[in-house]
């Protein structure tokens, strides 16, 4: 039949849920192989082994013509692409959809308006590896939030056992890294200072590496004379809304001329001077400034210059490189101010434990806690269940075995700093996620997983900026803010057990709880894209309770106990307190 002829005909299969939506489930689209599996919509999917071919045929959007649409499709691998039919027939190739998911996700292939597919449509599957499988599709509104997924959602039972500890989230478990408040003309700026204060991290952490770059508002090393810019970070600090907060400076990295020959390391010949550099530092804002930072974190990610990079390539592990500048970087600043703490190293890849054990035992001596990241994804594609299912798990994990070779190998317990979080490692996916509901979806996880398997602060990134931030750009708090603003004001104290937990894997609420010096509070997280209906009577929270709720429908800060209690809306974190 004629492609156009094809896509104009009036299928079978189709559900209209209301006046912008038309569900279509592939199996009954006339498209593909019937696949059967009961996570499937309707108990089924398709697939095709041909290369190109059709997996879904899609009729009309069932709105008035040029009003705006977005087609959804349900799927699990890729890549998929739309081709969308006019009424005179004229067929358009609407852009790739690369992810390839394992489990099943919604991705929405298209917005435009109706005209654009009056004819019908087409989704068809890419010319190499292993037939995608699609679900179902549905057409909405442009404006339409992500469907929800189908299938049976049996009730949740929620337990909290307050008599049994089972960890602690102290003055530094909801931090935050400060990476626009090193500029004293961001930090001085009231809505800033008003938001920052609302948050009321117990904890920040100052890193950026335009700190030591010579360049930019946030620069503190001036490269023309190889020094500190004293006055700049006095500036800093004599406006910066600390509010009781324990800070740590991170010197993330050496200056340009201490790497004569260019080659990304330290030159063995400028350790000393970078030592003093450091030491310097610690002079102007504890002796000078008499700032009071007690944490210092020497370096930031070199684990994977001086030992990742190297053993994958074949070459020599260069640690103890790392080790030698990191100690003397330690003593130089100690012999400034005794009472201060040193550690590191930043690690970029805390599940790459060999180089982390050398350094460890090479720097213990010198060593007072120790720090290491945690990213989830590098890609804007990767679904949601991944996200917050096992990737959470691999933190969680990765927590519990640095806690455990830390200790083995210094030859006694350390704090733990899980001091960089977030959904994205990079900031060029510019995930929509960190910047949403989802992201405090994300960051209640982290924290609940981190401080569970035993970290002693968690610091995320970071608390401003247009990609990452807590505070937009435009100084406006996002939902992730009102998270960190709520644990902060009802989640110190000692962390309990809860049914279901965070080490339950496959568990759709996760139940946070601790039991704080004036109450307790629960955190319960919806890491679906299904409602769930809670049964959550042993938790021992009545009407008189406080909650507040954060998800697609904004920020609840006055919800009713008993509907806190009731269930929680996909992807959602409700807070509990009293």
């Amino acid at each position: 039949m004629h492609y156009a002829a094809l896509m104009s005909v009036l299928l079978l299969g189709c559900t209209c849920l209301g006046a912008a939506e038309i569900l279509i489930e592939a199996e009954s689209s006339g498209a593909g192989q019937r696949i059967d599996d009961p996570l499937a919509s309707g108990g089924a999917a398709t697939r095709s082994e041909r290369a190109w071919e059709p997996l879904i045929r899609l009729t009309r959007p069932g709105v008035e013509a040029g009003a705006a649409v977005a087609l959804w499709v349900r799927h699990r691998g890729g890549p998929l692409q739309l081709k969308t039919t006019t009424a005179d027939g004229t067929v358009a190739e609407q852009p790739w959809a690369w992810g390839r998911p394992t489990v099943w996700t919604w991705t929405c292939l298209g917005r435009f308006p109706s005209t654009v597919a009056a004819g019908g449509a087409l989704v068809i599957r890419g010319g190499e590896g292993e037939s995608p499988l699609v679900d179902t599709a549905l057409w909405t509104a442009a404006d339409a939030p992500e469907p929800e997924d189908p299938g049976p959602t049996p009730t949740v039972v929620v337990k909290v056992d307050w008599n049994s500890p089972i960890g602690a989230a102290g003055q530094g478990a909801y931090g935050l890294n400060i990476f626009r408040g090193w500029d004293e003309q961001i930090a001085g700026d009231a809505r800033y200072q008003a938001d920052l204060t609302e948050m009321a991290p117990g904890f920040v952490r100052f890193h950026t590496a335009e700190g030591m770059s010579g360049s930019g508002p946030s620069s503190w090393l001036d490269h023309a004379t190889h020094t500190w810019k004293r006055d700049k970070i006095a500036a800093v600090f004599a406006v910066f809304p600390r509010n009781g907060a324990d800070v740590l400076i991170t010197i993330n990295t050496f200056p340009p001329w201490m790497d004569a020959d260019h080659d990304g390391f330290l030159d063995a010949d400028q350790r000393t001077a970078w030592a003093s550099l450091c030491a310097e530092l610690v002079r102007i804002v504890n002796v000078e400034i008499k700032a009071g930072v007690r944490w210092w974190e020497i370096t930031n990610e070199w684990d994977d210059q001086y030992h990742n990079h190297l053993v994958q390539e074949g070459k020599p592990s260069r640690v103890d490189e790392l080790v030698a500048a990191y100690c003397a970087a330690a003593v130089a600043m100690k012999a400034v101010d005794p009472t201060i703490r040193t550690g590191g190293p930043a690690a970029i890849r805390p599940d790459l434990l060999d180089g982390l054990r050398k350094f460890v035992r090479g720097a213990k001596s010198q060593l007072d806690f120790f720090s290491y990241h945690a990213y989830a994804s590098g890609a804007a594609t990767d679904p949601d269940a991944q996200i917050f299912g096992p990737r959470i798990q691999a933190i969680l994990r990765a927590t519990e075995s640095v806690k455990e070779m830390v200790a083995t190998e210094a030859g006694r317990p350390l704090p733990i700093l899980l001091d960089e979080y977030n959904i994205s490692w990079t900031w060029e996916t510019r995930d929509p996620r960190m910047v949403s509901y989802k992201g405090a979806v994300f960051d209640s996880l982290t924290v609940a997983a981190a401080l569970t398997a035993g970290a002693t602060v968690t610091t995320a990134w970071n608390e401003m900026d247009g990609i990452y931030g807590k505070i937009g750009n435009d100084f406006a708090l996002r939902p992730q803010g009102r998270l960190f603003a709520l644990l902060n004001a009802h989640g110190r104290g000692t962390v309990v057990a809860t049914t279901p937990s965070i080490r339950e894997a496959e568990t759709a609420i996760v139940a946070y709880a601790v039991k704080t010096q004036a109450g307790r509070m629960l955190m319960l997280v919806n890491r679906t894209n299904q409602t769930r209906h809670l049964d959550a009577g042993a938790t021992g929270f009545t009407a008189a309770g406080h909650a507040a709720r954060i998800g697609a429908g904004g920020f609840t800060a006055d919800l009713p106990v008993t509907e806190a209690l009731a269930g929680a809306p996909r992807y959602s974190v409700t807070l509990l307190w009293e």
